[in-house]
């Protein structure tokens, strides 16, 4: 890959300069765009077009819920050089052939301000945007999430292929730069004075290892693009560890009894590691030089004195015992198969009631059998060969246990075979796939939650995903169609829904789905069920991508248009069929009897609405925006949240308790008439709040963050899945709460 490096402007032009300075500014990214468009011009294929891969924005996940033109406000300079395809999301054709240079004919003098340098990463890269502070610090953005970073000497390849193509990037001389690029990427990384920044997330999201450190020693962490991952670290007493292994070099950590020892008249043969070669020549082990042997080691071959043959024959009742040291079996959580394995060589006598060979289990004063003779059908020989054996022993996932092989030849006759040999005892463990303490049950991002009572809830996402919540467990109900659902509502007792891309719509009973394709092309991306509505008032009102709304009359969706074109952002329910609808700037608002109304534009972003009932609601958004509802009319409050917060969330309960939530950990409530910021005791994003009374609500976000508001005061929780972005939280009660968030959980 080759780039064209920006000098610097000359004396003056510094970073602070061009901050104070719009002109200077405006030359600044002046000199970013030309760099572009001369490396467009050297890194071309021979047709004049820019060798790039298309990314599909429809192929990411569509972001958290109600966050619909959100990206709008990312509030990273643009991309002046890049052709954008709004149609489809993808990145355009660039035709370099169009773009003149000057001919400055080979002159270094003429082409002084200009450098060629190469730089690390994939030859074939698009690159879209760049930043620079004077000559000191730059980065450079482009396709699959290529970071490139310009310490003052080099460039180095920050990142490739952990993000979706990166369109905008931009920084201060402060402490964190960004960029942005398709489907809704917003990250960030952490820059220290004068040095790039090297690890690089989205936001609230981790950016280094030791971010993701679960103090759990049975699991390695790291921080994967801003998601800390978990697997096994395989260490001792942990899934992927080996509790026990041994291949009878000798008998260390094991302890030999001989069950006849107290009797004059019997015993005398015990377990030993031996090394014993039959009368055949062969060895009997089956790794070098011995072998777990229960027989005697004192017995010349016939012909050949100078060999020991194995036998057990002594001419007495012999059996001998032999147990393992105590050892931690790995947790639970991460174990998925826990497996004893050995090889096994067998010459004694027939029958279940003689020559008795056991493996037992041995926890506490508990004895349990887990393997005997009649496992191999009661045979006292393996034909001459050893054969592997395997026993579960998953049951005692997390128990220390220990284990005992006993061998009794319960009489005196018959004991002339060679006798037990055991090599190669291994107790393996295999791990739970994904994160450290559970499984989600697909791979697909959940979007919403929503729960009916203790017994019904269902969780919705991307690739068609459907999970239902009987009581007991989650489980699947897709319906197959290649649909992605964002949004849930319903009423507890009545019907539920859930709706999505290409105007899917689904019915939710504990019975199964009603699926339905609503005739339009556009995505429905929120859907909310008025619980007052009765008569020929709507039961539920479905939002889509453009100005237009489906209406469910307890018989079918009819389409209703809305006079004026927005991003709708989310809905709520006023009462008596009345609703309101917010998204980009707009308010609109549903009459009880059914004519849609432009309400108002207003100075920021709306993203959520909630209704207080009687009437009332609020709406929340980017820059603390705030309008609320009272007697018919919104009275919009610019910047009472705080001009630099952004909610994302908020929620009403029956009492009138609200509650708000958005990036940074930011958390508001309205007591009386009065709004107050309370500390939420995180700064990671918080994504979704539900709200249960003044006494208590959940909140969710990113990182495995989850807060309970107990009174007045927000506390932190235990993920039940450690460092996954939550992005929905809902209940029926304070005892039935749902979470639903990335990776199926």
């Amino acid at each position: 890959m080759r780039i064209v490096q920006a000098l610097p402007l000359g004396p003056g032009v510094d970073g602070a300069d061009r901050r104070r300075a719009p002109e200077l500014r405006a030359m600044s990214r002046l000199v970013c765009a030309t760099a572009l468009i001369a490396w467009v011009a050297v890194g071309c294929s021979e047709d004049g077009k820019v060798d790039e891969p298309k990314d599909s924005a429809a192929a990411a996940d569509a972001g958290v819920h109600n966050d619909v033109g959100v990206v709008k406000d990312a509030g990273v300079v643009k991309d002046t050089g890049v052709v954008a395809d709004t149609a489809t999301g993808e990145d355009a054709v660039v035709d370099a052939k169009a773009i003149e240079l000057p001919d400055v004919g080979g002159d270094p003098a003429k082409m002084g301000a200009f450098e060629q340098l190469a730089v690390p990463g994939n030859p074939n890269t698009a690159l879209h945007a760049c930043w620079t502070e004077g000559s000191g610090r730059g980065y450079v953005v482009g396709t699959g999430g290529t970071i490139l970073g310009w310490d003052g000497s080099l460039w180095k390849l920050i990142s490739a292929g952990s993000f979706h193509t990166l369109h905008g990037v931009a920084a201060s001389s402060g402490v964190r730069a960004f960029a942005a690029g398709i489907a809704g990427t917003l990250i960030s990384g952490p820059q220290k004075p004068g040095e790039i920044a090297t690890q690089w997330g989205p936001f609230g999201a981790c950016q280094t290892a030791l971010e993701c450190d679960d103090a759990e020693a049975c699991t390695s962490d790291w921080c994967d693009a801003g998601t800390c991952r978990h697997t096994a670290s395989g260490a001792a007493g942990c899934c992927g560890s080996k509790p026990i292994s041994d291949s009878f070099g000798n008998l260390a950590g094991w302890t030999v009894v001989d069950q006849y020892e107290k009797f004059a008249d019997k015993g005398g043969v015990v377990w030993s590691a031996a090394a014993m070669v039959g009368a055949d020549g062969k060895p009997r082990f089956t790794s070098a030089p011995k072998s777990l042997y229960f027989g005697r080691v004192d017995v010349a071959c016939g012909a050949d004195p100078s060999k020991l043959c194995p036998t057990f024959d002594n001419g007495k009742v012999v059996g001998s015992l032999i147990t393992s040291q105590p050892f931690l079996m790995p947790p639970v959580a991460t174990t998925d198969k826990a497996n004893l394995t050995f090889q096994l060589r067998m010459d004694t006598e027939n029958g279940v009631g003689f020559d008795a060979l056991t493996v037992k289990v041995l926890q506490g004063s508990v004895k349990t059998v887990v393997w005997d003779k009649a496992t191999i059908g009661g045979s006292g020989s393996t034909e001459g060969a050893f054969l592997l054996q395997v026993v579960d022993l998953s049951k005692w996932k997390g128990k220390q246990i220990q284990l005992e092989i006993a061998f009794d030849s319960k009489d005196d006759a018959i004991n002339d075979g060679e006798g037990v040999f055991i090599d190669d005892l291994t107790l393996s463990t295999t791990c739970n796939a994904g994160e450290t303490a559970a499984k989600g049950l697909t791979t697909a991002t959940f979007f919403d939650v929503w729960a009916a009572d203790d017994d019904h809830a269902w969780a919705v996402g991307t690739d068609a995903a459907i999970a239902f919540w009987d009581g007991d467990t989650w489980k699947m109900q897709t319906d197959g169609k290649p649909k992605d659902y964002v949004a849930m509502g319903g009423v507890a007792g009545g019907v539920a829904f859930a709706v999505g891309s290409n105007g899917a719509a689904v019915t939710l009973t504990p019975a199964g789905l009603g699926t339905t394709t609503l005739a339009t092309p556009s995505n429905l991306v929120d859907v909310d069920v008025d619980p007052t509505a009765s008569g020929k008032a709507p039961v539920a009102i479905a939002a889509t991508s453009n100005n237009t709304v489906y209406e469910f009359d307890g018989a079918a969706w009819q389409p209703k248009p809305v006079p004026g074109a927005f991003l709708i952002a989310g809905l709520a329910p006023l009462g008596g069929g009345a609703w309101a609808a917010v998204g980009s700037s707009q308010i609109f608002e549903r009459s009880a009897a059914g004519i849609w109304a432009f309400k108002g534009s207003y100075s920021g972003v709306l993203t959520d609405v909630a209704s207080l009932g009687d009437g009332k609601a609020v709406a929340v958004g980017l820059g603390g925006m705030l309008a609320e509802r009272s007697g018919g009319i919104w009275i919009e409050q610019p910047g009472m949240l705080g001009f630099s917060n952004n909610f994302k969330a908020v929620h009403a309960a029956s009492d009138g308790t609200v509650w708000a939530v958005g990036e940074n950990g930011i958390v508001a409530t309205k007591s009386g008439a009065v709004w107050e910021g309370k500390s939420s005791g995180t700064s990671k994003h918080l994504t979704d709040v539900w709200v249960h009374d003044a006494g208590l609500a959940y909140a969710v976000g990113l990182a495995g963050t989850l807060l309970r508001l107990d009174g007045k005061t927000w506390t932190t929780l235990p993920s039940p899945v450690a460092n996954v972005d939550w992005l929905a939280v809902w209940g029926s009660d304070p005892n039935d709460v749902y979470l639903s968030g990335k990776g199926g959980f």
